[in-house]
């Protein structure tokens, strides 16, 4: 990670930091899927900020699979 705006995370790894505030210490962590997309989040543990990923890739999963089959019924639809 850096202190700039961009994350310096490879596709398909994560990276984290912890960071202290007033409130106490905290993990910023980042995530790039394999097709490139970054994930991002700040929680009070590593196990935290997994979870949260974990359910991000299920969205974009279940996401992913309601596009390919609009996409099927599409090409059906469309057939004369």
């Amino acid at each position: 990670m850096n202190m700039d705006i961009s994350s310096t995370c490879p596709v398909g790894r994560e990276q984290w930091e912890l960071f202290r505030t007033r409130r106490g210490i905290y993990v910023q962590y980042d995530y790039r899927d394999k097709r490139g997309h970054l994930y991002t989040t700040v929680a009070p543990t590593l196990a935290v900020c997994r979870q949260k990923r974990d359910r991000w890739l299920e969205a974009e999963q279940s996401a992913a699979e309601c596009a390919a089959e609009r996409a099927r019924i599409a090409k059906i639809v469309a057939v004369p």
